[in-house]
């Protein structure tokens, strides 16, 4: 599996689903037997293009290769952090005021389901007046820390591949 899924050797979900098929095993220890004793016999690994996809030959066969291609993870830069930071602060400003940071206008719709009106209340500030929220570049978290909805993460990583 990790030789059809070169890019995500390094990664932890690669390892949760092999351990589907391993009831003995979770994703955490398979992926710690990889690297501490199968990598050094990962003697190649089948090519993929740029976006992970695997390349075939003429014939329609797999393409060997010994060369592994850059992994998903890698360290962030400034400019992906400042990103995700301010990603995360829109959010926050969305949550606690029910306005888009971007446009102003308001989030709340009058035919909400019952479960959307629930996570409403959850997250907006019960003592906000509509209108009175401040500009988004003077909207300061004062220590909130969350939680961030896990839809937010998967959102970001569609939109930021690198960000898995």
């Amino acid at each position: 599996v990790v030789r059809k899924n070169p890019t995500r050797r390094s990664t932890h979900t690669l390892y949760d689903e092999i351990s589907k098929y391993m009831p003995n095993h979770t994703g955490n220890s398979i992926r710690h037997r990889f690297r501490g004793y199968l990598s050094k016999k990962l003697d190649h690994v089948y090519e993929v293009d740029k976006s992970g996809k695997l390349l075939r030959d003429e014939r329609g066969n797999l393409i060997k290769t010994s060369v592994l291609p850059p992994s998903l993870k890698r360290k962030f830069t400034a400019a992906e952090d400042y990103g995700l930071a301010i990603a995360i602060k829109k959010q926050f400003y969305r949550d606690i005021y029910q306005v888009d940071p971007e446009s102003g206008s308001s989030l709340i719709l009058h035919n909400a389901t019952a479960s959307e009106i629930a996570k409403r209340n959850m997250t907006m500030d019960p003592n906000h007046e509509p209108g009175n929220e401040p500009a988004f570049p003077d909207f300061r978290t004062n220590g909130r820390r969350g939680p961030v909805a896990r839809e937010f993460f998967k959102t970001y990583a569609e939109m930021i591949p690198t960000h898995t």
